[in-house]
């Protein structure tokens, strides 16, 4: 009984064992054909037993060691993509592997798939490799990390050629290569060679035949010591400094803020430090900390900060923590290459790979300059800086005093001149109209002929070209008029040009009404929709239309922003159809009579963006495009029955994530422009905080300081009244005596400074978002040694 149990039991136990066999030869299968092969060829290099060096840390050519990762955690999860960070570096998502360029997306699916597998993998050993490090005993035995050493001077066999221990070195060098001395240069040649090199330029006739003159036994160590004494010895050979110190005189190798307008002063305490003499030691230690040196008094010892205070800075607007990291790197490079001769710099990422730097010594000094802020400091008393922002005070309180004032006025100025609104446009009108006659109508002769101000016709000519002002809802009658021919008549307006005229003045006044509160606050309705549409939004993004036109002569297809302001407003028109006696005619097959879109252009069978018309999940082929608010004015056809048509929200706009809400409308007359206004508000505060965004923009372009009516100074000043003239010349007046008050810019030094000092973190592989260990602030340890103290 019991054997008759068991034989099944055995059976499936030899059925699963054999499909855990089979599966286990599919994995190994998968990872020799698919995986193996792309870790030889592209990963090997680096991250292997035998790299040179070893990067972060990282084995790839055992299973245990690919599973225990290297310096940021494992590179193989199995069964978990997510945490396996040889995915996240194979597609660029963090660190980008290789670095040679991104692998296919079908290799990544490959290790996604094996990972899924449970990442099988034959290759035997241990995860023991790990990073070589750094023998600093070894490393210090370097020739250029020993201190220097006064040789003895060699033996010559020429013993009268020496004059000096160098002359014994440079001997002793030719002698070697069998090579005799070159003969000695003549006085003229001499004086020259030595001019050259210790001023950069040629002996003036004057100096050379004093010097061919000059018979005493030292004449040449006159001549070098008043070589030397020349101011211009330290320019000569401060320039190379300079270049050391990435100088220049201002920041256009940079992207600061501020113009360094002070750099000069550097520049100068280099110079006259070399002519100075100074010891090198104090000249490295004045560049390097001389705001903390307590053995220098004076202003002088912050001039030499400019070697740092001069280095990059970068735009903080796209990526602040990168920028911030390369302005750390470029006080790091031009410290160590500037004074030790080192790349420290190329510890940066991971640790040097020829000199003893480790990627912590890098952000040690990093460190150091993260707590060491750019600054200007004043060269001057403090009392001094006080009077000089007390006289800049002064200086912009009577500049905004006077142009504040300037610019009432000439809004005030413009403001009274509304009521020839109406005349400038019919004289655009007119002059259109002698162009379509083929004749001349100059702007004074408009300007004799209507009382008008020459100097502002040719403005309201651009202004009320269709691509300047149709943005203005205000215009759309205008826009709707057809271009005078050569039918038109010149000897009279049309009623609807007149029209267009009165009713864009009008609705200035109103606009002016209701920024004052004397008016109400919409314009008067010029009619009510026949169809309204219910609050379209992402969860409710279309509604159907099919409405009669009985008797109407025009169509106006409206969307209004829902009153909560233009948020990703991309909104549709989808299959737009009229019906008529004789059939259907797409809408989109008929020229409209104008078209204002909230933002861009009105497109044809494409959304707003340029991208197919799509509602929800559904794409569309035929519609009209826009983004609200939205007005598109049509003449209908004769015999129009109905309109029929979706009316949506394009997923361009909702796929943003934004709370886009619309609303749908249809007038078959002129809507009111409060309808299809930006719900914006045009400010925060002022006299135009009641208004729309397009009503204060529309004010602001034809009465706002730069706007149509603003007049040229001198006429401007003319036609103010004697109290006002009176006024701006005092402001004027107290403008003047500020400027002259105001005492000038003082000397300062663009430097650095401690403030709130403060051990950072190590950026793992320099990427500011991946964070490892505290570096404490200190110096290098091949040079400071393993003792060194933070």
């Amino acid at each position: 009984m019991v054997q008759r149990r068991l034989a099944p039991c055995l059976a499936l136990c030899c059925l699963i064992s054999g499909a855990q066999a089979a599966d286990d030869n599919v994995g190994l299968e998968f990872f020799e054909s698919k995986i193996r092969p792309v870790l030889v060829q592209h990963c090997y290099e680096c991250h292997a037993a035998d790299s040179k060096p070893l990067q972060a840390g990282l084995r790839l050519d055992t299973r245990e060691a690919m599973r225990k990762g290297g310096d940021t955690g494992p590179s193989v999860v199995p069964n978990a993509i997510d945490e396996s960070l040889i995915v996240a570096a194979l597609k660029y998502e963090d660190y980008e592997m290789p670095p040679s360029g991104r692998l296919p997306d079908s290799v990544i699916q490959d290790f996604e798939t094996w990972i899924n597998m449970g990442a099988p993998d034959p290759r035997e050993g241990k995860a023991v490799a790990a990073q070589a490090g750094i023998d600093f005993d070894k490393a210090v035995e370097f020739w250029a990390f020993q201190r220097p050493v006064k040789a003895p001077l060699p033996t010559v066999n020429d013993t009268s050629w020496p004059h000096n221990e160098i002359d014994h070195f440079v001997l002793a060098r030719l002698e070697q290569e069998s090579l005799p001395p070159v003969p000695q240069a003549d006085r003229r040649t001499l004086i020259r060679r030595a001019t050259f090199d210790l001023l950069g330029l040629p002996p003036t006739p004057a100096e050379v035949d004093a010097f061919l003159a000059d018979d005493s036994p030292d004449a040449y160590a006159k001549l070098i010591d008043r070589l030397l004494s020349s101011p211009h010895y330290g320019e000569r050979w401060g320039r190379y400094w300079l270049d050391v110190a990435r100088y220049a005189d201002d920041q256009a190798h940079t992207f600061s803020v501020k113009p360094n307008d002070q750099a000069w002063r550097y520049r100068q305490w280099v110079i006259e430090s070399f002519n100075a003499d100074m010891p090198y030691n104090e000249f490295a230690r004045l560049q390097i900390a001389g705001d903390l040196l307590d053995d220098h008094s004076g202003y002088d010892r912050y001039k030499a900060l400019g070697y740092f205070g001069l280095g990059a800075v970068y735009y903080k607007n796209s990526d602040k923590a990168k920028a911030e990291a390369d302005e750390l790197d470029d006080r790091v490079d031009t410290l160590t290459r500037g004074f030790l001769g080192l790349t420290v710099s190329c510890a940066r990422c991971h640790d040097h790979k020829f000199d003893p730097i480790p990627t912590s010594d890098y952000y040690s000094l990093a460190g150091i300059f993260n707590s060491s802020p750019l600054k200007t400091i004043p060269l001057v008393d403090p009392s001094v800086v006080v009077a000089y922002d007390e006289g800049q005070q002064r200086l912009k309180q009577s500049e905004k005093r006077l142009n504040d004032r300037t610019k009432e006025q000439r809004e005030l100025q413009a403001e009274g001149q509304l009521n020839r609104v109406s005349d400038y446009v019919l004289a655009i009108w007119k002059q259109r109209v002698a162009r379509a006659h083929q004749q001349s109508l100059s702007n004074k002769q408009l300007a004799e002929e209507m009382g008008l101000k020459e100097s502002l016709i040719g403005r309201w000519a651009e202004f009320l070209k269709r691509e300047k002002s149709q943005r203005h809802v205000a215009l759309g009658d205008w826009h709707a008029l057809s271009e005078p021919t050569a039918e038109t008549p010149q000897d009279q307006i049309p009623e609807a040009v007149q029209r267009a005229a009165e009713s864009f003045e009008q609705y200035l006044q109103d606009v002016l009404d209701e920024r004052d509160g004397t008016g109400p606050v919409s314009p008067p309705s010029n009619g009510a929709p026949i169809w309204t549409s219910p609050l379209l939004t992402r969860d409710r993004p279309s509604v159907p239309i099919d409405v009669e036109l009985p008797d109407a002569k025009e169509l106006y297809l409206v969307i209004t922003d829902a009153g909560d302001g233009k948020s990703c407003d991309h909104a549709d028109w989808i299959d737009p159809r009229l019906v008529t006696a004789d059939g259907e005619v797409k809408l989109t097959d008929l020229k409209w009579r104008f078209a204002n879109p909230g933002y861009g252009t009105v497109n044809i069978d494409r959304g707003i963006s340029g991208a197919p018309l799509q509602i929800g999940d559904q794409k569309f082929e035929n519609g009209l495009g826009t983004h609200a608010p939205c007005v598109i004015a049509y003449d209908l056809p004769e015999g129009t029955q109905r309109f029929q048509a979706i009316a949506g929200l394009d997923r361009s706009g909702t796929s943003q994530g934004s709370g886009a809400t619309v609303n749908f409308m249809l007038f078959t007359s002129a809507p009111p422009a409060s309808v299809t206004a930006d719900s914006d508000n045009a400010n925060s505060s002022g006299k135009d905080r009641k208004l729309s965004k397009d009503k204060a923009e529309l004010l602001k372009d034809v009465f706002g300081d730069g706007g149509l009516f603003r007049l040229p100074d001198a006429e401007f000043m003319s036609a103010l009244s004697e109290v006002d003239q009176a006024e701006l010349q005092e402001l004027k007046q107290t403008l003047e005596e500020a400027r002259k008050s105001a005492p000038p810019m003082y000397p300062a030094a663009h430097a650095i400074h401690d403030a709130n000092p403060k051990d950072m973190p190590i950026f793992l592989r320099g990427n500011p978002a991946r964070k490892g260990d505290v570096a404490p602030r200190q110096f290098l340890r091949v040079l400071a040694g393993a003792d060194r103290q933070p």
